[in-house]
């Protein structure tokens, strides 16, 4: 059965040379699903603000290295040797996939994003005043208990890493730092499951406005952020296939079944080819 991180696309790239080194994701603003409904119409929907790499994940898939750890799980000493190869491999995946989320999330931290101390890590705000100034401790850290001596300048050690690389989008995480996030873990949906959910919501959402007297149409009255967009919930029923990623500790975050996002409507010269973009995820 065909789960929803097939709808993701993907691309290769390559060294200076043109050599293949690898696959990648594609960009978010090339990410395109195109989702059937219920009502006979084909739904696009697209991505702003780096939504899909952000806030859609998928399982650790490479099959050398999920094996390689099932090894070393099944070689290490007190692992049930009566258990078959299939036990081995679902926890060598479980185990790779926590790492890859853990991965993902460091990623957005103020030290990899350009945004904190190269030598104590901590953000440049416990340095610096909002206005750019040193603090009146100077360039000192001033979080409670940092021996930082000063400070030592940034380094977006994500963005250098991916340049490096060759990949073809050097910063698809680029943004406010955070150590916490709302994702949705896409292997963990069936995609017809992930279809329905997504345009049964929307649906709702059409009926809903065009039911007001008078009329209404997609996201009136919402401003700031919100402009054009409604809140949409969306929930899998299926707990785990949304998680609350709260730091790189597994033991702190949290399985969901419901996410809300906001989704604004784009134009279509097609009524039976609506267009949306999601644009934000509120947190869990």
């Amino acid at each position: 059965m065909a789960n929803a991180d097939e709808l993701l696309k993907w691309v290769d790239y390559n060294d200076s040379t043109g050599k293949k080194l690898g696959i990648t994701r594609q960009a978010t603003a090339d990410q395109v699903f195109l989702l059937s409904a219920k009502n006979g119409k084909v739904y696009t929907i697209r991505f702003e603000n780096n939504f899909a790499k952000k806030h859609l994940y998928t399982s650790a898939k490479k099959i050398d290295k999920i094996e390689a750890r099932a090894r070393q799980l099944f070689n290490a000493p007190g692992s049930p040797k009566d258990k078959g190869r299939s036990f081995f491999m679902t926890m060598a995946q479980k185990q790779l996939t926590e790492e890859k989320f853990k991965k993902q999330i460091g990623h957005r931290s103020g030290y990899e994003q350009g945004m904190a101390c190269t030598r104590c890590r901590h953000d440049w705000s416990k340095h610096f005043t909002k206005s750019g100034n040193p603090k009146e401790s100077g360039k000192i850290c001033d979080e409670p208990g940092c021996a930082c001596t000063g400070w030592g300048g940034v380094t977006e050690a994500y963005k250098d890493k991916r340049t490096a690389q060759g990949k073809p989008e050097v910063n698809p995480l680029e943004g406010t730092p955070t150590t916490k996030n709302t994702v949705i873990w896409m292997n963990t949906i069936p995609k017809a499951t992930f279809e329905a959910v997504v345009t049964d919501a929307i649906i709702a959402k059409e009926n809903a406005r065009a039911g007001k007297k008078p009329a209404e149409v997609w996201g009136q009255g919402h401003t700031g952020l919100d402009v054009d967009c409604e809140h949409i919930e969306l929930d899998f029923k299926i707990l785990a296939s949304v998680v609350y990623i709260d730091g790189t500790d597994p033991r702190n975050w949290k399985p969901r079944q419901k996410a809300t996002v906001s989704i604004k409507t784009l134009k279509s010269t097609d009524p039976n080819k609506p267009s949306y973009a999601i644009v934000h995820m509120h947190a869990a």
